[in-house]
């Protein structure tokens, strides 16, 4: 890239992408999932809050006690999105 200045890209790159990391763990360490199908249906219902809130997600880590995401919100709505998918997802 001719003619652009590295502070110039950094700038343009974090205009563009603006993210948020989410995480949240199972009460007391135990088990946030019990199977397969039921990382399917919390991946089903991470699209369903997607649709609902305008959320993007960049990243996604499902681990036995707990998830992380990496979520766009553009609409700055994470908490009454947070608040829809976990009430939604139980």
């Amino acid at each position: 890239m001719s003619g652009v200045s590295r502070s110039d890209l950094s700038s343009a790159c974090a205009a563009s992408f603006s993210a948020t990391s989410v995480l949240n763990r199972g009460d007391r360490r135990e088990p946030m999932f019990k199977n397969a199908e039921d990382r399917q249906r919390f991946i089903i219902t991470v699209g369903e809050v997607c649709a609902e809130t305008g959320w993007r997600v960049h990243a996604l880590c499902l681990m036995p006690n707990d998830f992380h995401l990496l979520v766009g919100t553009p609409r700055g709505n994470l908490s009454a999105g947070m608040q829809w998918f976990l009430a939604t997802y139980t």
